[in-house]
């Protein structure tokens, strides 16, 4: 097919997104929500920075680690309980002043509740970035009760579009950070 007008199409899909998520920046046009976590990754960090990630068998993506290991970054799971089924925000605070963490990734690929954003935000402390990788609960964010993703403590929230909304595969990448909305952009 024809690509003239794309980028007024991908524009306009950036509107709706910052318009729908209540974000000042949005970027469209990565291929998928694995696109997105490698930007946003390669972007935020450099090699040896500490970054916490959800433990695949605690609903974190299964890639996350692994890609996080490949950009040679100090990777550790974030602790979770099972019984709640949200992050043990006591065991974060002791990892914290043990080793604070430059990234916070929360790749909540399978879950059954949104992760607290506001009180993960308060343990980790203003320094650490927050990155929730949304990509199976996108389409849900502006109705979620807890108050999750940028309006609630998150640095970025990004993730695939298919799975929540209908069309194409695609990813999506938000920030009310214009730091981070530059870092990002030089990255693609």
């Amino acid at each position: 097919g024809d690509t003239l007008g794309l980028a007024e199409v991908y524009e306009r899909c950036a509107e709706l997104a910052r318009e729908f998520f209540d974000a000042r920046y949005a970027f469209v046009n990565l291929l998928s929500g694995l696109h997105a976590m490698h930007a946003t990754i390669s972007a935020l960090c450099e090699p040896g920075d500490r970054v916490y990630v959800m433990d695949p068998t605690c609903g974190g993506h299964y890639a996350t680690g692994p890609i996080c290991s490949g950009y040679r970054l100090d990777v550790a799971h974030l602790p979770f309980d099972r019984c709640s089924s949200l992050i043990d925000l006591d065991a974060l605070g002791r990892m914290v002043k043990e080793k604070p963490p430059h990234l916070v990734y929360l790749d909540v690929s399978t879950l059954v509740r949104f992760p607290r954003m506001a009180e993960i935000r308060r343990t980790v402390g203003p320094e650490a970035m927050i990155c929730l990788d949304a990509s199976h609960i996108l389409g849900l964010l502006p109705s979620a009760p807890e108050g999750t993703g940028l309006g609630a403590g998150g640095s970025t929230c990004s993730g695939s579009t298919h799975k929540t909304f209908p069309g194409p595969q695609k990813g999506l990448f938000m920030t009310d950070d214009p730091r981070i909305a530059d870092r990002f952009q030089a990255r693609l």
